[in-house]
């Protein structure tokens, strides 16, 4: 194992943080919610580092195993895993329960299914504010009730917004395995040639540019050398058509 330094950023690990990040704020957007509970965001983030997992790692031990299927050693059962999103109004059953008057379901927001082997869900309950686990839950339509009360909670909490990519002066937060002001294609490619954007800026403005009776005369003489070097014979016509096509 080789540790990093304090301070040292391995790119590596900076990638797949980055790559964390993103598939966060794109689960986060599909929320209807435009803040949610710190309970809520490490269920999030912990569901997105799972299902990375999910798929066979480029350059990793194995090219059709999942690192999942190889520390697990089972499949991922998409009956259990892929009940609902998370952050749906779901209502959770199949706990103790009692005869009496007292709720038989638990209304809350879906956080992610458990590790077990048996089928077990993780609920955010709206009574308690706190983590439930039950067996089964049935999936409802949102309501405006549970969105408010998910952002009250938030609100409580310090949370108004998802902020991930920038400070509050907008000041935009770089990724540490980007340089500012370095591509990264020059980093991690041995084989990259870095396009010269000044010699092409002087192509581009050499269209525009005045020339002078005395470069003109050195083109005519250019031009005409060049054809009669391949035909043997050369007009003004020629010669000017050739002139007109080095100038645009």
């Amino acid at each position: 194992m080789n540790y990093a330094s304090r301070g040292e950023h391995d790119p590596k690990a900076e990638r797949n943080n980055q790559h964390l990040k993103a598939l966060f704020r794109v689960h986060f957007h599909q929320m209807p919610f435009k803040a949610i509970p710190k309970k809520l965001t490490v269920a999030l983030m912990t569901r997105v580092a799972k299902i990375s997992n999910y798929y066979p790692a480029k350059g990793g031990l194995s090219q059709y195993y999942s690192p999942h299927l190889i520390m697990h050693q089972r499949m991922v059962d998409a009956s259990k895993e892929f009940v609902a999103e998370i952050g749906a109004y779901v209502h959770g059953y199949g706990h103790d329960t009692k005869n009496n008057m007292a709720a038989q379901t638990i209304k809350g927001v879906y956080m992610g299914p458990t590790n077990d082997i048996q089928e077990g869900h993780h609920i955010y309950d709206l009574n308690t504010k706190c983590e439930a686990r039950c067996a089964k839950i049935k999936v409802l339509p949102m309501t405006d009730q549970v969105i408010k009360i998910i952002e009250e909670v938030a609100r409580l909490e310090g949370v108004t917004e998802l902020c991930t990519y920038s400070k509050r002066n907008g000041e935009i937060i770089l990724d540490g395995d980007l340089l500012k002001e370095v591509d990264p294609d020059e980093l991690w490619d041995e084989n990259y040639v870095q396009v010269n954007q000044i010699e092409r800026l002087s192509d581009v403005t050499l269209q525009n540019e005045n020339i002078p009776d005395d470069k003109l005369d050195e083109l005519l003489m250019d031009a005409e050398a060049d054809n009669q070097g391949s035909t043997g014979t050369g007009t003004q016509d020629t010669i000017a058509k050739q002139i007109n096509m080095k100038m645009s």
